[in-house]
């Protein structure tokens, strides 16, 4: 076999060897060997490229030239070689890194040996990790009495256990359950290296150092915020559940260990509560027309009431109020507040929708507007629904008499009154009509009779039973 160089880089280390810093000087070293049975005899170049494996990002590209000045590079020689990059910063500063070396990298060197690995077998490559490791510690509540409702306080450390500083910004997450785990808080809070407190840079948080951390927010009022509470604080996690830290220990659970959790037992408080007691009204009645209710509420909690409020009154086509046929016919306000175990009396009349007849129903409402804090007992607000049956609702006009002169001239003015009675079960539909005065030979309206007024305009609506006397033309 014919003689053939066959160059191999050896022994590649890098100083520091771990624990980079972002923007820090790296020295990568390795050799250069020869081992063909010849001479490599001509200038050639070595590559070294470092990328970030989980950014797919390409940190540095160094070109080393071999330019023979120190001689031809014999069978079984050695060079040593040298190359400085900086590490990266910012979130390339973190993740799996591929160190990789390629001796003769543009292929000047004619290489050759006996297994045929002579062009492959020029490449070394060194992996290493550069992460940090965050982790949450001394989960404490600084409130010392929490009570459904009011503002709890906490406090945390978030700790880098890492081998590089966390230089990014990277979210921790705050979840806070009740004793039944019905979620009453899932919120973030951002932890800048960037950001100053109190005027003093932060920075990133270095291998082995912390950050104090707080937030405050308020629990639920009645059930859901009372009893045993539990608190986690996660770091490096959005509200989605993902990070942007690359982490890694030695123990394999570095994106596993972010997470701490703690407990408050949280009071109950009293609360107001107020019930529709009974509901009077009439049984029957016409639609469109006025109906009158009286109710009685009173206050069924452990404490009284501070504001004024609703009560609405609500028709109904069943019994089942709250759903998408309810309407909402009058509203009275109650004034001031009510104490434990008292009660106060409503009294409305208001006129029900105008509906074919039928069955439907009447019920009330109390603080329709939710103003009074009852966290656990508003589904007891409506009370129990009354029955109302309604009539088809009709006018009916009648003129009740009319008096005249008994003697008159022809093309003399005369006074003319009449009276007209609504004898039907509703009011009038229109506002204004015209009554018509005729002037006939008999006592029954024919074509020959003579109109003596046409347009005789009745100004208002006319409730039943109401009577409009003397009418004067």
């Amino acid at each position: 076999m014919a003689t053939y160089a066959d160059l191999v880089p050896e022994n590649l280390t890098l100083i520091p060897a771990s624990d980079f810093q972002p923007g820090q000087q790296v020295t990568a070293l390795w050799n250069t060997v020869n081992r063909g049975n010849k001479a490599a005899e001509q200038a050639w170049s070595e590559r070294l490229d470092v990328i970030n494996l989980s950014t797919n990002v390409v940190v540095a590209t160094i070109i080393v030239h071999e330019d023979l000045s120190a001689g031809v590079l014999g069978a079984n020689e050695t060079r040593a070689r040298t190359a400085q990059f900086t590490w990266p910063t910012g979130a390339s500063a973190l993740g799996r890194f591929s160190i990789k070396v390629a001796a003769d990298s543009a292929a000047n060197i004619l290489e050759a040996n006996a297994g045929g690995t002579a062009e492959s077998n020029n490449t070394l490559e060194l992996i290493n990790e550069a992460g940090s490791d965050v982790q949450i510690r001394n989960l404490h509540v600084d409130t010392s009495d929490v009570q459904a409702g009011g503002l709890v306080s906490i406090g945390w450390e978030d700790w880098n256990l890492g081998n590089s500083p966390a230089s990014i910004v990277f979210n921790d997450r705050i979840v806070v359950r009740n004793q039944v785990n019905q979620v009453l808080l899932d919120t973030t809070l951002a932890c800048d290296p960037l950001a100053s407190s109190g005027g003093v840079f932060n920075g990133a948080i270095q291998p082995g150092d912390s950050r104090s951390r707080g937030l405050t927010f308020r629990l639920p009022e009645g059930l859901a915020g009372t009893g045993n509470i539990t608190i986690t604080v996660t770091a490096d996690q959005n509200s989605a559940g993902a990070g942007v830290l690359y982490e890694t220990n030695l123990s394999n659970n570095a994106e596993t260990n972010n997470s701490a959790s703690t407990q408050a037992n949280s009071v109950a408080k009293a609360y107001a509560d107020l019930r529709v007691d009974t509901l009077n009204g009439p049984g029957i009645g016409v639609g469109g027309e006025p109906v009158t209710v009286d109710w009685t509420v009173s206050n069924h909690g452990q404490a009284d009431t501070a504001a004024a409020w609703n009560d609405q009154i609500i028709f109904s086509n069943d019994a089942i109020i709250g759903n998408a046929d309810d309407v909402v016919i009058g509203t009275v306000r109650h004034a001031g507040g009510l104490a434990a175990g008292a009660g106060y009396s409503q009294t409305a009349t208001i006129n029900v929708p105008m509906r074919a007849m039928g069955h439907y129903y009447l019920a009330v409402r109390s603080d329709s507007g939710a103003e009074v804090l009852e966290p656990d007992t508003r589904a007891d607000n409506v009370g129990a629904a009354r029955g109302i049956d309604l009539a088809t609702a009709y006018a009916d006009l009648n003129v009740l008499d009319i008096t005249a002169p008994t003697l008159a001239q022809s093309g003399e003015d005369i006074l003319i009154t009449w009276t007209v009675r609504n004898d039907g079960n509703a009011t009038t539909n229109l506002a204004s009509w015209n009554d018509k005065l005729v002037l006939s030979r008999d006592s029954t309206l024919s074509a020959d009779d003579i109109v003596l007024a046409g347009s005789v305009t009745h100004p208002d609506r006319f409730l039943p039973g109401k009577v409009i006397p003397g009418r004067p033309r």
